[in-house]
């Protein structure tokens, strides 16, 4: 017997090494035992930084004080254009060539301080330049809970304006886009009440704004535009919606009213639509819109009209236009409302890769009529019926597929056209 308890050891050792082996098991020495006392980290600072992805890249500091993010989208689009020979007289200079362009390559950097100031710069650098598009500061959490805006942003004005091009149903917006103001410079004061369900905003901007470079120029050209919006019904996820709204737009010494449309609902070259109202005093405003939500169905409509003023005792003119749509999730996801916009489905099963989910799959149709009245007008009746298919991948990618069908009634022409877009996100 083994008396010596280091001899018992060797012993024990031995006995356990050679069944080891006997079993086929790997004789490696088994490994150390972890130490229980967790190993010192050093004291995290109130202002370190952490760096994390959510739909962008995204900074923020521990006491989430400060927070930036930097956000982007690319949108390739490929068109086939079947234009009538009719729309070749057509002034304007429309082109029915097919075209491959970037319709949008977009930069975005946002930022939050002590959560009640924020910023936004945004620039296009699609055709080669870089073009302002959204450039302005908010004063968040002020009486009431409203919002303060300064800088360049889209006028609040219509729905499918104010929806972001991500999450628009259709490669272009609607032919009743050519009378929406846009993006301008100026004031504004925004608010929400009854958790969402109503929202407001108001603002004073330059009435003629050059949106591309953020300036304006013209004594005394000024415009008010409001928004007001009410959803009597809606679920907390967004996806059960009733939703109105009105807009009012009052736009003084504007001098040249000139609206020009290089895409009737498809990409193209030239102004397909030109809605140029010379010596113009003032321009009056008024939209409606609704939109319905339930589950996997979408429904939304608008009409704007339009009422000129001319200057110098010269006639005043009227135009008006309106679009219905329809959007149904083919596998079950629907759109959601949220800030009284509408933003693109969520695949409940993303695709990333062979051997993964489907995505979500949209149907979408429209039919829009715009009517821009008498006067020194290129195209005074154009209407429009596109049909589309969509395919969200995931978060990041999708691809749009839509056939147009515009019928011109001033030249008495019709174009078709199939367009293909590769639309990322990040």
């Amino acid at each position: 017997m083994l008396r010596n308890p280091i001899a018992r050891g060797l012993g024990l050792s031995t006995v356990c090494y050679a069944a080891a082996l006997a079993n086929g098991a790997d004789a490696e020495l088994p490994a150390p035992i972890a130490a229980s006392v967790a190993a010192p980290t050093a004291p995290v600072s109130a202002t370190d930084m952490r760096v994390f992805w959510n739909n962008g890249l995204c900074f923020e500091t521990a006491d989430k004080q400060y927070a930036y993010s930097l956000s982007g989208r690319i949108h390739l689009d490929g068109t086939y254009i079947d234009a009538a020979p009719g729309l070749d007289t057509a002034p304007g200079g429309p082109s029915d060539a097919d075209r491959v362009a970037f319709r949008r390559t977009r930069l975005q950097f946002d930022g939050v301080f002590y959560e009640s100031f924020a910023f936004r710069t945004s620039y296009d650098f699609a055709g080669g330049s870089a073009n302002f598009r959204d450039v302005y500061v908010q004063l968040r959490k002020l009486r009431w809970g409203t919002t303060l805006w300064l800088g360049q942003y889209r006028e609040p004005f219509g729905l499918d304006q104010l929806n972001s091009s991500n999450d628009n149903a259709f490669l272009e917006r609607n032919l009743v886009d050519i009378l929406s103001p846009g993006r301008s410079t100026g004031v504004a004061l925004s608010g929400a009440a009854q958790k969402g369900k109503v929202s407001w905003s108001v603002g004073v901007f330059h009435a003629n704004s050059t949106a591309s470079v953020g300036t304006g120029a013209g004594d005394g050209a000024y415009a008010a535009t409001g928004r007001l919006t009410w959803a009597p019904v809606m679920n907390d996820a967004g996806t059960d919606v009733v939703h109105m709204g009105v807009a009012l737009s009052q736009r003084e010494n504007v001098e040249n009213y000139d609206r020009s449309v290089t895409r009737p609902e498809f990409d193209a070259t030239g102004n397909w639509i030109v809605a140029d109202f010379n010596a113009v005093d003032s321009v009056t405003l008024m939209g409606a819109e609704a939109a319905m939500l339930h589950g996997p169905l979408g429904l939304q409509g608008e009409f704007v009209q339009a009422e000129i003023d001319g200057a110098n005792g010269d006639t005043n003119r009227s135009a008006y236009g309106y679009y219905v749509q329809a959007t149904y999730g083919l596998t079950g996801e629907g759109r959601t409302y949220k800030g009284a916009v509408i933003q693109r489905p969520k695949p409940t099963t993303p695709y990333a890769g062979p051997g993964t989910g489907c995505g979500a799959w949209e149907l979408a149709a429209r039919y829009s009529f715009l009517d821009l009245g008498t006067g020194a007008i290129e195209s005074n009746d154009a209407k429009s019926m596109t049909v589309g298919i969509n395919w969200y991948a995931n978060t990041a990618l999708a691809v749009r597929l839509n056939y147009v069908l515009a019928d011109f009634d001033s030249v008495d022409a019709t174009a078709n056209a199939v367009g293909l877009r590769v639309q990322v996100v990040f």
